[in-house]
């Protein structure tokens, strides 16, 4: 496969991990496709539809030999956990790969690859642990919860392609998205903040890396089960936002805020800000990926510059 062009399905090309990737595949001569609510041409890429909340999708999208990425699924960022909004966290989640699962048994197309979408939530709160791909999920938490089921409904995919692996990604950062535009939102204010003890580990991974990680997936001959997608050198949240401090052109003050504001805010979703988990690219590195911003000072010199 190394080299050769090749044709791309993207569900949920639309975010921002899905544009960056399709823009990476495209300059790199590839053909790209979108699994869409809409069909018709998102910035010169053709979009079919599909609709996983009944399950039905255009089965002319599928081509035998075809790459699919499944990055579909709501935010889990988009607002409180409130029943409903857990309920649709998990649901979107669910039906995208129930539809897929339908489409590709009832077209009959077998491709060459399907990279699953996840979160190294799987693993839940684990402090003081260090976690590679064949650590247990987590065991209380919802984001270990919902993530389990979002694998669980996969896995019926295993059997539908010659290629199949779940990719567990971690915090993804960058400037247009992801978790740093909201972490460093109070630096407009010169201040940068930390949440409690700031001692929970985060698990990131620049887009730039998470993007380059995936396409060295698609040119693999095969594939292990799970790939766990963040940068070798996680570090504390309080570390990310001190580094942060000194990199910004104008110097900005940093300090920790209690965690029970945050919560009363963010509620549950608090989570997000809290979880600690030290997780390792066990498998990308064994497999020879080299990252362009391993440790998190290259990685936010760029972001920040």
């Amino acid at each position: 496969m190394n080299g050769l062009k090749q044709e791309f399905l993207i569900a949920g090309g639309t975010g921002m991990i899905g544009s960056a990737l399709s823009r990476r595949l495209i300059s790199e001569g590839h053909q790209v496709s979108f699994l869409s609510r809409k069909a018709g041409e998102r910035n010169g890429i053709r979009a079919y539809a599909w609709n996983p909340a009944d399950g039905s999708m255009d089965l002319t999208a599928l081509r035998p030999e075809q790459i699919i990425i499944n990055l579909a699924g709501s935010s889990i960022a988009g607002g409180r956990w409130t029943s409903s909004a857990k309920k649709e966290i998990i649901r979107s989640r669910v039906n995208a790969s129930n539809t897929l699962i339908t489409g590709l048994t009832e077209s009959g197309c077998r491709p060459h690859m399907i990279l699953q979408a996840s979160a190294i939530g799987y693993y839940g709160d684990r402090t003081g642990e260090t976690l590679d791909e064949s650590s247990a999920p987590g065991q209380k938490g919802f984001l270990a919860e919902s993530v389990k089921i979002w694998e669980e409904s996969a896995q019926k995919l295993k059997e539908l392609t010659d290629h199949f692996s779940i990719l567990r990604i971690g915090l993804v950062l960058c400037q247009q998205g992801g978790m740093w535009p909201t972490m460093s939102a109070s630096s407009a204010v010169g201040v940068l903040n930390w949440i409690g003890t700031g001692k929970q580990i985060y698990s990131w991974i620049h887009l730039d890396d998470l993007i380059s990680a995936i396409c060295f997936l698609t040119e693999k001959e095969t594939v292990s089960p799970v790939y766990n997608l963040t940068a070798p050198m996680p570090v504390s949240m309080k570390e990310m936002i001190q580094q942060a401090a000194h990199l910004y052109s104008l110097p900005k003050l940093a300090f920790g805020i209690p965690e029970f504001p945050v919560r009363a805010v963010l509620g549950e979703m608090a989570d997000l800000t809290t979880t600690s988990s030290l997780v390792m690219p066990q498998n990308l590195i064994q497999e020879g990926f080299v990252f362009q911003y391993p440790d998190i000072k290259s990685a936010l010199e760029n972001i920040l510059k």
